[in-house]
């Protein structure tokens, strides 16, 4: 009985071997791989295989499970204990090729290599006549002989001196990998001795072809598992290198438009240029004070006239406050060389308090346009002296779109331009300044009829912007600019112009995009995502607002690595995206903190049912590396429905402290901060 469990597992380690090298010639990191390392691993598989497949018979015979010849069993043997020494002599090569002290050339050294093996041949074959090693008599029963210590010594040597180098070689080099794959593969070697001397000493089990199996199955995963490692690694390099050129994509895009760019580090610092004309590039070389290059360039950029109000505009100590609750902000002058240009502010990073960090400072020419709307200007002024001449005139200007309205709305004139602008085929189509305001796009209306009443009654100009949908459903973006005109009969008419801005206003979104997108996940930043809800309290939406983080995230990089890290936060971002709807409002903090705004849900059942689906979300997240290891979260949740008497940090600070309670729970958990309070 114990003979037929010999042989049985025997076969099972064929089977696993079998199994280990057909999945390293399909391995899409082995196939077709013709490094000397990966063919000297396969024949380590090849004979251990054979040496697997020759013991199991070898142990049916000595079971007298079938009737077999004296020399038949003799034959077996021998062919069993030449694998026996074979074995490590391909494990002891392998290793050599591994730690690079294998060299093609050096045949001599190759043949030293295995001296040692054809003396354990030559001995077995001593054997045949002068039983030394072992003797077999005719019942098939295996004696030893005097001098059996030395068919374990030899494949022990090969592997003695194979640990020996390998922990040599892992105290010499520097390097930490090499360090870790040296000892690994010296522990393994350790344990095929165990086995062996298991199979010498304990003559009833198949302890070697044990030993075998579990080696070579060890380092196939660890060759896997390594080469994976580098893949990710090379993986996430090569996301962080796409971000890193789409920034600049768009950053190339937005200087193609401008003769000026400049990056501001609001701590203080002079600028980084991305794009600088060579009045900027003189101002540098010829000034030692970097607070003074900026100023002094534009001393010698800008005309007299502007210069006062260029150097306020241009003052980055006011910046912040002026962009507070904005991305960019716009002042037209007139430059010494270039014309008319516009200078504009653009935000580009808050820090984690929400406070402005950058900011681009741009300059771009619009001389062409401004000297158009500077000429029609002086050609409408001149033309308001006879009514007649004021709508010819605006016929005659195409460029721009133009309306004239009176006291009571109704329109006097609308040019084709104008027309088409709204969709209508014709003016004579427009018979209504309510059939203009249907088509437009805005989400201030209300204000932009308000503003129109107070000119009306006050006098003064008025600009403003909206859109409009073209026929291929695309937004088309204008600029208007009313203003009341006082007519040489005594009457009042509002003279309203149009003009298109849609390639401003995609310069613009790029920008925004930038400056307001969290680069891993793509999701809000802090900044952005704070002044979002700050905006929707500020006119009255209630909702819930959570605050969340990775339960023992520290442990996760610790164990797995940044990359594995870096997987769960934006597979965390991914699930508040299913979960939450796109008019709520969803941000990174930082680390693994996210927080979320939900409008809307004021009542603890529906927070609770929005929050199951975000848990199991959650769950169904899979990391491979991570295996069966489960990622959980941890949510504060607070219901924003006192808005008139608590602020948006109000709200932060209770949610926060909601969310450390619930990290006292295991796996994915929330508590309500009314039930902290309470």
């Amino acid at each position: 009985m114990v003979d037929i469990l010999y042989s049985l597992i025997d076969f099972i380690c064929i089977f696993i071997l079998q199994v280990i090298l057909y999945r390293v010639k399909i391995h899409p990191f082995f196939k077709g791989n013709t490094k000397i390392k990966d063919k000297a691993f396969i024949r380590f598989i090849t004979i251990t295989t054979f040496f697997c497949l020759s013991d199991a018979f070898w142990g049916s015979m000595a079971s007298h499970q079938f009737a077999v010849k004296v020399e038949t069993f003799k034959t077996l043997t021998l062919i069993t204990y030449t694998l026996l020494a074979l074995a490590p002599y391909q494990w002891f090569f392998y290793v050599q090729i591994y730690s690079g002290n294998y060299s093609r050339k050096n045949k001599i050294l190759n043949f030293v290599y295995l001296i040692p093996f054809f003396v354990n041949f030559i001995l077995l074959l001593v054997n045949i006549w002068n039983p030394i090693l072992y003797r077999i008599e005719r019942n098939l029963v295996i004696y030893p002989g005097p001098h059996r210590i030395l068919i374990l010594l030899i494949p022990v040597l090969y592997y003695a001196f194979t640990v020996i180098q390998l922990v040599v070689l892992a105290i010499e080099t520097e390097d930490k990998e090499l360090k870790h794959n040296y000892l690994i593969l010296s522990l393994y070697t350790i344990t095929i001795i165990a086995f062996t001397l298991l199979e010498y000493f304990l003559n009833d089990g198949p302890f070697a072809a044990l030993g075998f199996m579990i080696s070579a199955f060890a380092v196939y995963i660890f060759n896997t598992s390594r080469e994976k490692e580098k893949l990710l690694i090379h993986s996430h390099e090569a996301e962080n290198l796409l971000k890193l050129e789409t920034n600049e994509l768009v950053l190339s895009t937005v200087a193609n438009q401008f003769i000026i760019l400049l990056v501001f580090n609001m701590k203080g610092g002079a600028p980084s240029k991305i794009k600088g004309t060579e009045l900027y590039e003189n101002s540098i070389n010829q000034i030692s004070d970097p607070r003074m290059i900026f100023p002094e360039m534009l001393k010698r950029f800008v005309t007299p006239e502007y210069l006062e109000e260029m150097l306020i505009f241009a003052n980055k100590s006011s910046v912040a406050q002026r962009l507070e609750g904005s991305n960019a902000i716009s002042k037209d002058f007139l430059s010494k060389d270039e014309g008319w240009c516009r200078a504009m502010w653009f935000r580009l990073k808050d820090d984690d308090d929400g406070k402005l960090e950058s900011a681009i400072f741009g300059v771009r020419v619009i001389d062409k346009d401004k000297k158009r709307e500077v000429e029609y200007q002086e050609k409408l002024k001149r033309a308001l002296k006879n009514q007649n001449e004021i709508f010819g005139e605006m016929l005659r200007m195409q460029s721009n779109g133009m309306l004239a309205t009176d006291m009571q709305n109704e329109i006097l004139m609308i040019n084709e331009t104008a027309a088409k602008i709204f969709g209508f085929s014709t003016p004579e189509n427009v018979t209504s300044i309510d059939d203009i305001f249907l088509k437009t796009e805005s989400e201030n209306k209300d204000e932009i009829r308000s503003k129109l009443h107070k000119i009306k009654m006050n006098g003064g100009k008025y600009a403003f912007q909206f859109s409009v949908t073209d026929i291929n459903g695309n937004p088309i973006h204008y600029i208007a600019e009313s203003k009341l005109t006082h007519l040489s009969n005594g009457s009042k008419v509002i003279l309203t112009s149009f003009a298109d801005i849609t390639k401003n206003k995609k310069m613009e979104q790029d920008l925004v995009i930038l400056s307001e997108t969290d680069a891993l996940t793509g999701i809000n930043n802090r900044g952005s995502g704070e002044r979002k809800i700050e905006y929707l309290l500020s006119t009255g939406k209630t909702g819930m607002f959570g605050i969340l983080d990775a339960d023992k995230f520290k442990s996760i990089n610790d164990n797995y690595g940044h990359v594995v890290g870096d997987r769960v936060i934006i597979r965390i971002a991914e699930s508040l995206r299913k979960t939450f709807r796109d008019r709520d409002i969803i941000m990174r903090l930082g680390g693994d903190e996210f927080a979320v705004f939900a409008v809307g849900i004021t009542e603890e059942k529906d927070a609770k049912l929005c929050i199951q689906r975000f848990f199991e979300s959650i769950d169904d997240i899979q990391i491979p590396e991570m295996g069966e290891k489960k990622i959980s979260v941890s949510l504060g949740v607070v219901l924003c429905t006192e808005i008139e008497t608590k602020s948006f940090d109000d709200y932060y600070q209770m949610a926060d402290r909601a969310m450390y309670v619930s990290k006292k729970y295991d796996g994915n958990h929330f508590e309500f901060c009314k039930n902290i309070e309470e």
